[in-house]
């Protein structure tokens, strides 16, 4: 398992599974995996299973990897 940043999640990326690691409110860290939808400057967004998009701060992404399958 290879971690990576957020800066290496870039637009050529979108369509593929990701999981990114990231700071919640009230401390701590938590995961979103899913398909990456969409890669701006600032944010990230993915979407879960569950059809949830969620919106991710590049600012607040702890750790970023692809799945490979």
């Amino acid at each position: 398992m290879r971690f990576r940043s957020a800066d290496h999640i870039r637009a050529e990326h979108v369509g593929r599974r990701v999981t990114i690691r990231r700071r919640i409110e009230g401390g701590g860290t938590g995961d979103v995996i899913g398909i990456l939808r969409s890669v701006g400057p600032d944010d990230l967004r993915v979407l879960r299973a569950d059809g949830t998009d969620v919106h991710i701060l590049r600012g607040d992404v702890v750790a970023a990897r692809l799945i490979t399958e």
